[in-house]
């Protein structure tokens, strides 16, 4: 029977949820090396479901995400079976296991930046020069907004990254789990440029830090 693949722990850090996932069915674990990872039975993902067992997937992930630290797959990751999940868990055991030691008790926070819609100067293409000035004065503005966000919030950041986006930008906080409040609360105390918005969520699995680089 193949197996839809959820995510990783170490294996100290938490049990196997009692509860079901996607289908229904059971959620189950494999350990091997010191790390969990959780699975269940696979059924077809097709047609009218997919929406519902995508949210069914994402909240076992979001369970098991508030006991301890998850890399998690993306939906849907299937496996054939155990030994093909035990086979995963070595190849990858060292890099999962040093992620999941440093993140252990740290949590992502994701701040999206962008302005609330195009200026006309953005729309306009009669001359690409000035076009590709705009966009880039755009894209300076935004990382400085960002960069003032991480200045206010530096008392509790471990880490940032900073990604363009199609619209703006999305920055990455890795904080404490235990600081998800405090920051939240400073952060949302910052006002933006009027012609901005900026959007703070989480917290989420520190994805954006699994490597150190």
């Amino acid at each position: 029977m193949s197996l839809l693949v959820y995510c990783v722990t170490e294996a100290s850090a938490v049990n196997p949820p009692s509860h079901c996932g996607v289908g229904g069915i059971l959620v189950e674990s494999v350990e091997h090396k010191g790390l969990r990872c959780f699975v269940s039975e696979s059924t077809s993902v097709s047609g009218n479901h997919v929406r519902e067992d995508a949210l069914m997937f994402h909240q076992v992930l979001k369970d098991i995400f508030q006991l301890a630290a998850i890399i998690p797959f993306r939906f849907a990751t299937i496996l054939s079976d155990r030994p093909e999940v035990t086979a995963h868990l070595t190849e990858h055991s060292e890099e999962y296991a040093s992620a999941l030691s440093r993140l252990r008790d740290l949590v992502q926070m994701e701040l999206r930046i962008q302005p609330k819609e195009s200026s006309p100067e953005a729309s306009a293409k009669t001359s690409g020069t000035e076009y590709l000035r705009h966009l880039q004065a755009r894209r300076a503005k935004l990382e400085m907004v960002g960069q003032e966000f991480r200045q206010v919030g530096a008392r509790w950041i471990k880490a940032w990254r900073q990604r363009e986006s199609s619209h703006g930008i999305r920055c990455f906080a890795l904080i404490d789990r235990i600081a998800v409040s405090d920051f939240r609360k400073e952060i949302g105390n910052m006002s933006v440029q009027l012609d901005l918005t900026a959007r703070l969520s989480g917290p989420w699995p520190a994805t954006q830090f699994l490597s150190e680089e």
